[in-house]
This record gives C-alpha cells, sequence and structure tokens, in this order.
C-alpha cells in the first residue's frame, strides 16, 4: 500500500483539475488518469508480490517449530522448505542446489511473461 501511496502522490493534481474542468467524472477519471498512471507502480507491485510468494519460508517454520517442515502431511510445503530441508537437515547440497535453480527459472519465467504482457499492452 505504501507504494501505491507513492504511486498516486506522483499523478499532477494539474491532470485531474483539467480532467474535472472538461466534465469528467469522478469514475472517469478514475479509468482513464489513475489507472493507466499507476501500471508501472502495479507492475512492481505484482512482481515483488509473486517473488515474496514462491519465498515464503519464514511463517512456515515458525509453524511447525519442533516438527519437521511442511508437517502435518506435507500441507504446508513450499519448494523453498523443500529446499531447506534437502540442503542443510539432509545434508544433500547438490539436491538442494538444483531446487535453487528451479525457483529462480520458475521466478525468472514468470517475470519475464509479466514483462512481455506489460509490453504488449502499451
Amino acid at each position: 500500500m505504501v507504494i501505491f501511496i507513492g504511486g498516486l502522490q506522483e499523478i499532477p493534481a494539474e491532470l485531474y483539475e483539467a480532467a474535472k474542468v472538461d466534465g469528467a467524472g469522478p469514475w472517469q477519471r478514475l479509468i482513464r488518469i489513475t489507472v493507466p498512471l499507476l501500471k508501472n507502480t502495479t507492475y512492481l507491485v505484482l512482481t515483488f508480490g509473486m517473488i515474496n510468494a514462491f519465498q515464503v519460508f519464514d511463517q512456515i517454520a515458525a509453524m511447525s517449530k519442533q516438527s519437521p517442515l511442511g508437517s502435518p502431511s506435507g500441507a504446508t510445503s513450499t519448494l523453498v522448505t523443500f529446499l531447506y530441508q534437502q540442503s542443510f537437515s539432509y545434508m544433500d547440497m547438490g539436491y538442494g542446489s538444483a531446487a535453487a535453480v528451479i525457483l529462480f527459472l520458475i521466478i525468472f519465467s514468470l517475470s519475464t511473461v509479466r514483462e512481455i504482457l506489460g509490453r504488449r499492452s502499451e
């Protein structure tokens, strides 16, 4: 929300005033001024959110203090917890490193797709 507030503060007030003088209502100002000018901010927030969603670890580690990560029955298991277990619980660094590379490739490919779709809509 802080990033969106910063993006909203960067929109010049003169644009809203000019639209109001031209007879645009609040809905038209939102659709034709605010949303298009917040496109880059929205892209940034979506990209950061996607990366953070793939890297969830601390909440899962806090929930399963005394039991194995991903307990019960792997219900909270993610790629990052799998990577951690392989690397540090089972001491299989090669397998954990391969999981880290897969995580990187997933995030990179989704970011690339998002970038291509963002350029196409311009």
